[in-house]
């Protein structure tokens, strides 16, 4: 498995390579280790729009735009 920077790593290769699937799953694990973690998060919502679970993505867009806002 792997920490937190080898899971994000992953899952943002699983991306570029239109892997959506799998890089939900690999940016919800690495959130699991690092839950504040806005790159990750950010990274979630990206997936889940591109993958057109667009219910699935605001959260996760919405808490990084209020983070952003801080």
């Amino acid at each position: 498995a792997g920490g937190y920077s080898d899971l994000r790593e992953r899952a943002e290769k699983k991306f570029r390579e239109r892997k959506f699937a799998d890089a939900i799953e690999l940016f919800k694990q690495a959130l699991s280790i690092d839950p504040d973690n806005m790159r990750a998060e950010l990274g979630l919502g990206k997936s889940y729009v591109a993958a057109r679970k667009f219910d699935q993505a605001i959260p996760h867009l919405s808490k990084v735009r209020n983070e952003c806002a801080e």
